[in-house]
């Protein structure tokens, strides 16, 4: 069993890379390095891996070919629209680029990853990703607000284990208290993982609001979380996706077995 560690095409770890790197080395946990595409071109077995870090594509293969494609975490949870303090809603690429050309502005991002970028769509600002996405793409939209800084906290299993501060000057903090109270009703959210990470703000009215929430099969790592404490996340949320893949493929089998009329040890 080893952990397989992306490195770029010009041989250089990136610094989620790097912290995975650092742990396993500290904890004699067998490494094992491949390139972009590697795993979609099939030249790399997963069988004996016990983790993938590396960019959400080769992440995104990684768990398909091992029949645990990963769920679309709803990054504003309907348990947590209080916390977000603002209007956010589902739309589409076509409706929002025509709000935009009637003079609207909105921050919008792709439901899918990367087709439409997050960031702040108005009649002054370059709106190509709107142009070029397919007018039926879901997207979601938000009122424009401004944030001082933000931060983000990384949770397992309902603990805070790490995090720090990703934009903005040195100056306000976050109300850890309303930190908690959110966590504490994510945690009894069904929708909830067992890792996530969770980006906060304090907006320019003081209020401490939720920017968002992050699935944690592929993070990147910001603030000062340790290298123990990001391995901890992206392991526990592998280990729950891949764990119930192949429980489910255990039952499939179980199930051919019984309907072929006789009983296998699977």
């Amino acid at each position: 069993m080893a952990v397989f560690v992306e490195k770029g095409l010009d041989g250089c770890f990136d610094v989620e890379s790097k912290l995975i790197m650092e742990y396993c080395t500290a904890n004699r946990i067998p490494t094992q390095v491949f390139e972009p595409f590697d795993i979609c071109s099939g030249k790399l077995s997963l069988k004996y891996a016990q983790l993938v870090v590396g960019c959400v594509g080769a992440v995104k293969d990684a768990l398909k070919t091992l029949g645990a494609a990963p769920p679309s975490l709803d990054p504003y949870p309907a348990s947590l629209r209080p916390y977000l303090r603002r209007a956010v809603w589902p739309t589409t690429a076509g409706n929002l680029l025509n709000r935009v050309q009637r003079g609207e502005m909105a921050f919008a991002k792709s439901m899918a990853w990367g087709l439409v970028p997050g960031n702040v769509y108005s009649p002054d600002c370059d709106n190509n990703a709107l142009h070029y996405a397919p007018p039926a793409l879901d997207v979601y939209a938000s009122e424009v607000v401004e944030w001082l800084c933000e931060f983000r906290l990384y949770v397992v299993d309902g603990v805070i284990v790490g995090g720090g501060q990703y934009a903005g000057p040195p100056g306000p903090s976050i109300d850890m208290r309303v930190v908690h109270r959110a966590l504490k009703a994510f945690q009894a959210d069904s929708a909830a993982p067992r890792a996530f990470a969770m980006d906060w703000g304090v907006m320019a009215r003081g209020h401490t609001a939720l920017v968002q929430v992050k699935d944690a099969w592929s993070l990147r790592a910001f603030g000062d979380i340790r290298a123990a404490s990001y391995y901890r996340v992206l392991k526990a949320r592998w280990n729950e996706l891949v764990g119930a893949a192949r429980v489910e493929a255990g039952g499939k089998r179980a199930a051919a077995a019984v309907f072929a009329g006789r009983s296998v040890s699977v």
